[in-house]
């Protein structure tokens, strides 16, 4: 992940995706997974949140999870709880 890189936001079409940090939280096992300050994209405007997708390849290869559905990895998008705000905001699968 480049600092420097941005995209268009696929959630608003509005903002710009920018690089930042957000803790990765997955269930392996039954065993809960947390990786603090991991990559994330989040969008300036709406604030739609993606984790890097490189990164989570990286810990799941030093995990030594192998997940053959990458596609369904590739559109899992999660976003970070902020306990201020007052709109619910959904996860999506």
């Amino acid at each position: 992940m480049t600092e420097t890189t941005t995209y268009a936001c696929p959630v608003c079409q509005i903002g710009v995706c920018h690089p930042a940090t957000a803790t990765y939280l997955q269930l392996i096992d039954g065993q809960l997974l947390s990786a603090p300050e991991m990559p994330i994209w989040k969008c300036d405007v709406c604030h739609h949140q993606e984790f890097d997708g490189e990164a989570v390849e990286a810990l799941e290869n030093l995990l030594g999870i192998s997940d053959s559905t990458e596609a369904s990895r590739a559109s899992l998008k999660l976003t970070a709880f902020d306990p201020t705000e007052t709109t619910a905001r959904r996860i999506k699968p």
